[in-house]
């Protein structure tokens, strides 16, 4: 199944740190000119990608449009002549593995962008790079990108199938109002139906009480002349 994740601006910038200290480390090891990046969710679609990165497993780390090669020259020579291709190839190579952290085997030529990344909430990321005049679109597999995304913390609540969940129940709960001191004549002649005066503030909260548990406090109110609780906190 595909990594279906929404990626938070929080996130992003939590993985775009990561990415440009791998880039920079790339540049501060072999660049002459160091290459700036950028980020995005998106990016241009009439775009032709030319190079794919290629882990040993044969899985597609990355693809690049054609300009990525001379961008990488420009960074490592201040130059952008052909005789230069070769070299900038291999060091393009080893640029993806400090993105990816993987070895790259080889860079495909033609690419184009893999049609299992291209679907409805994938977590490609788009980084442009630049030297000199030279840009360039890298566009990374959104396997990886998911799993590189903060974990979210792990909870120990018990889940409920969804049946479950929207099923009605029905509780049995108590209000606990202030002490009502009444005398025995009057206690042994209650019955069901009969109406008590109590002497409880209107501004005291009430107890809720649940299983013999106390769930909440509230306030007695009152709305269009009728009674009405308000939940104030959970205790």
């Amino acid at each position: 199944m595909n990594p279906y994740r929404l990626i938070t601006s929080e996130e992003l910038s939590y993985l775009s740190m990561n990415i440009k200290q791998n880039i920079q480390c790339w540049n501060d090891s072999y660049a002459l000119l160091p290459a700036q990046v950028e980020f995005s969710r998106t990016w241009p679609k009439n775009e032709l990608y030319s190079y794919a990165f290629i882990k040993d497993d044969e899985l597609c780390l990355a693809v690049a449009t054609e300009s990525f090669i001379p961008m990488i020259s420009g960074a490592l020579f201040d130059a952008r002549e052909t005789e230069f291709q070769k070299t900038s190839e291999c060091f393009s190579l080893k640029l993806i593995q400090h993105i990816t952290g993987y070895e790259v085997k080889s860079a495909r030529i033609p690419a184009n962008i893999p049609a299992s990344w291209q679907y409805h909430g994938h977590c490609t990321l788009a980084l442009k790079l630049s030297c000199l005049d030279l840009e360039s679109i890298l566009l990374l597999n959104p396997e990886w990108v998911y799993q590189q995304l903060p974990k979210g913390k792990s909870s120990d609540k018990v889940l409920w199938k969804i049946n479950e969940a929207l099923s009605e129940e029905l509780l049995e709960g108590v209000v606990l109002l202030s002490n009502c001191v009444l005398p025995l004549k009057k206690l042994k002649s209650l019955k069901p139906g009969d109406l008590l005066l109590t002497d409880h503030k209107k501004e005291q909260p009430l107890r809720l009480i649940l299983k013999k548990q106390p769930i909440a406090e509230a306030f007695l109110g009152q709305k269009q002349g009728k009674k009405s609780i308000k939940i104030r906190s959970i205790l």
